[in-house]
C-alpha cells in the first residue's frame, strides 16, 4: 500500500463510523415492527389482519392501547411503530400515555412549552 492511500483509510473509516452513529441515532428514537400473517396456500386469502385477536380492515391504521401505531397493508402485513419522539435543544420530551403523544418542555423550567426546531 502506498502512503498516497493510507491517508483515506481514516477518512473512509470516519465516514462509516459517523453514518453508523447517525443511523443508531434515528432507529433509538422510534421502534418499528412488522408481522406478516402465515397462511397455508391452499386456504382462501383473507380480507382483513389481525391484530392482537382484533380483525382490522386491509389498508387501514389505528392507534393500540400500548400507543403503537399500526398500518395493516394491502398483502395483510401489519407494520407498528411507537411514536416519534421530538427532540430540540433545551428542551425534554414528556409523553402522554392516555393521548399517546409528546409535548416538548424546556429543561429549565417544566412549567413551559418548547417549540420543536424544524429540521431540512
Amino acid at each position: 500500500m502506498s502512503l498516497k492511500n493510507s491517508s483515506r483509510i481514516p477518512k473512509n473509516c470516519l465516514v462509516v463510523v459517523l453514518l453508523t452513529l447517525g443511523f443508531l441515532v434515528i432507529m433509538s428514537n422510534a421502534a418499528c415492527i412488522e408481522n406478516k400473517m402465515r397462511r397455508p396456500s391452499n386456504l382462501p386469502k383473507l380480507d382483513y389482519c389481525m391484530d392482537n385477536g382484533e380483525k382490522r380492515p386491509l389498508q387501514s391504521s389505528w392507534i393500540r392501547s400500548d400507543c403503537m401505531n399500526c398500518t395493516c397493508g394491502a398483502s395483510g402485513m401489519i407494520s407498528c411503530c411507537s411514536p416519534l419522539e421530538p427532540r430540540s435543544e433545551g428542551c425534554i420530551a414528556v409523553f402522554n400515555q392516555a393521548t399517546c403523544t409528546y409535548t416538548l418542555k424546556r429543561a429549565d423550567n417544566s412549567n413551559k412549552e418548547c417549540v420543536p426546531e424544524m429540521s431540512m
